[in-house]
């Protein structure tokens, strides 16, 4: 699949040019990675969205910018379709349908709440406000969300059910999460002190919201290259981990490996921001600093500079593995 834009909303701020911002910064300690509100005002998108959530918001934004980053206009919106994976949904405007029952009783909630708490209202926004008419699905799990919309859209475009297939993944803060992840997880005081979740002392997280998106096609020459990984595929020359990797496989010291995602806080669906990562890297033909996960760490920051010998020249592949171990 080739990769023709991508579109993400982070802590950070919003497009490309914010996340190559973010990157190239120095690491700074934070103790929130929610999106700032402003980020999510812009008009021109949303004017049709006054009573959308903020998770909706979030994603029709990411899909909107993948699209606009690609320059390639939508031709044939019945041949356009549109994936969108998320762990928990629009979870602050399920609890408050929730709420409003407990306090009104289900014959005086709001329609508007309810048709929000609803998981495929995002992808919903996202076809009108982007005019397509082709299949929309809505991927809901907790394991690996991200690799099986990849999985999704590759089934769809070997089909040639669609041209184009816009794929993406998101998951928002609010009070419930914030709640259950300081019962459940240990809670990092700063983003330097986070763990993964394979850190044999445990996970240490700062929970995080993101959208990211990416339009793909059935272009398989040229460009930047998006793959499930396979046993013939060739092996890394960078492993990209995050905090959903479970196992981490360094090829005994013979591969760097880095991780980014501790740059937009713990969420279910890192792997998308640092899928978005992996195509800024290839598109610039640079490597930022990354934590060292070498030793373990999100707090130490590993500087790849100095001629690292990525294969970019003609564009360069992204592998996902779809057990979430690897990616290139």
């Amino acid at each position: 699949m080739k990769l023709c834009g991508t579109g993400i909303v982070f802590s950070g701020g919003r497009g490309l040019s914010a996340l190559e911002a973010a990157l190239a910064a120095d690491f700074a300690p934070r103790s929130s990675f929610t999106v700032p509100s402003d980020v999510l005002k812009d008009r021109a998108v949303l004017g049709e969205m006054r009573r959308a959530d903020r998770f909706s918001k979030m994603a029709t934004l990411a899909a909107y910018d993948a699209v606009a980053e690609s320059g390639v206009p939508i031709e044939n919106p019945e041949r356009v379709g549109v994936i969108f994976a998320t762990a928990f949904g629009p979870h602050n405007t399920t609890f408050s349908f929730l709420d409003e029952i407990l306090a009104y009783g289900d014959a005086a909630v709001s329609p508007t709440v309810f048709s929000n708490s609803v998981h495929n209202a995002a992808v919903s926004y996202i076809s009108n406000t982007l005019k397509i008419k082709g299949p929309t699905w809505t991927i809901t799990c907790f394991k690996n969300p991200f690799q099986q919309a990849l999985q999704l859209a590759q089934i769809w475009l070997a089909e040639g059910r669609c041209d184009q297939v816009l794929a993406g993944a998101g998951d928002e803060c609010g009070t419930v999460l914030n709640y259950i992840c300081s019962q459940k997880l240990k809670i990092a005081e700063s983003s330097d002190q986070m763990r993964p979740f394979f850190d044999p002392a445990g996970p240490a997280v700062i929970p995080g919201e993101l959208a990211v998106f990416f339009l793909l096609s059935r272009d398989t020459t040229g460009g930047i290259q998006m793959e499930l990984q396979t046993e013939s595929s060739p092996p890394p020359d960078l492993l990209l981990v995050d905090f959903e990797s479970r196992e981490l496989d360094m090829r005994a010291g013979r591969v760097p490996a880095g991780c980014w995602s501790h740059r937009a806080g713990a969420t279910p669906v890192s792997q998308a921001f640092t899928c978005a990562v992996a195509g800024l890297m290839l598109k610039k033909k640079n490597i930022y600093c990354a934590a060292d996960m070498l030793n373990g760490r999100y707090g130490t920051d590993r500087d790849f500079s100095g001629g690292f010998p990525l294969r970019m020249k003609c564009g360069g592949r992204i592998y996902m593995q779809i057990k979430g171990k690897e990616k290139r």
